[in-house]
């Protein structure tokens, strides 16, 4: 059955999606390699070359842990990842699901027999 959605409504829902939206954040980010890379070089301030990006990403789970989802996970010309976490306010912001989420990434990354140098 097609749900009928009253246009005024769904316009009025539009008009206040930002960027800090999640279905938002995931149309402008998500495979937009050069939009993601312009937001990087712009906040972390250096030179650097997105090279995939895919957004709302969720990290599979391990046996008994957390299945974090990520905002836009981008991967660098030198492969490395980088997480973009979007927060509207500092609910949900604590530090330790920063530590969590890079932990994840780095587990991913690096391989057996591989140098710690490599994370970063």
């Amino acid at each position: 059955m097609e749900r009928k959605i009253e246009m005024s409504a769904f316009r009025e829902r539009l008009r206040l999606m930002t960027p800090m939206n999640n279905l938002m954040m995931s149309a402008m980010f998500d495979s937009n390699r050069n939009l993601t890379e312009e937001l990087l070089k712009a906040i972390l301030k250096f030179d650097l070359e997105v090279v995939r990006v895919e957004s709302l990403r969720t990290l599979p789970g391990v046996m008994l842990g957390k299945s974090p989802q990520l905002d836009v996970l981008a991967r660098l010309n030198d492969g490395s990842y980088v997480n973009i976490e979007v927060q509207i306010t500092d609910e949900g912001a604590d530090p330790r699901r920063l530590r969590y989420y890079k932990a994840r990434l780095d587990s991913r990354q690096l391989m057996t027999g591989d140098d710690y140098s490599f994370l970063q």
